[in-house]
């Protein structure tokens, strides 16, 4: 398995890790989206929005962009 994060052709962001408590921040990394054969990640973006010190979560979210090889797609 391939972490899509680490992979990922471009890194909108480079913080490290997903779980931030709350605080920022970003250590250490919990969430993973992993992947393994045909497929391409183009793009990762870990979502690190909060409006006035409040976080919708007390994890980042990871966005991805990814272009599906030829043996993913059913027929």
């Amino acid at each position: 398995m391939n972490d899509t994060v680490l992979d990922a052709e471009e890194r909108l962001n480079r913080e490290t890790g997903t779980f931030h408590n709350d605080r920022g921040g970003g250590t250490p990394t919990i969430d993973w989206i992993l992947f393994r054969d045909d497929m391409t990640v183009k793009c990762s973006k870990k979502v690190t929005y909060h409006r006035n010190g409040e976080y919708p979560s007390d994890h980042y979210p990871v966005m991805l962009d990814v272009v599906l090889g030829l043996s993913n797609v059913k027929r």
